[in-house]
């Protein structure tokens, strides 16, 4: 509980300040939990990305015709993606 002493200074419980830091920490705990995976999935989607515009060039080499289905895919697995880290 806040109390205020005679000199205007402000007495805080340190039972209630501990369970304030602790709540805060969980809640940081976990802020930073949830950005770190959204940042190893957004790395993955990148990594995917790349080998699959790869795995486009090589087939592109092989059959032009094949540009409008391999371009299909690429942008919806990048669209499906992104929609799941939202």
């Amino acid at each position: 509980m806040l109390q205020q002493n005679n000199q205007n200074q402000i007495y805080v419980n340190p039972q209630l300040s501990n369970t304030f830091q602790l709540e805060v920490a969980k809640r940081l705990s976990k802020s930073m939990a949830d950005n770190q995976a959204l940042e190893l999935l957004a790395s993955d989607i990148l990594y995917k990305v790349g080998n699959l515009a790869l795995t486009q060039t090589e087939i592109l080499k092989n059959t032009p015709e094949a540009k409008a289905y391999t371009d299909y895919i690429l942008k919806a697995f990048t669209y499906y993606a992104t929609e799941k880290m939202k």
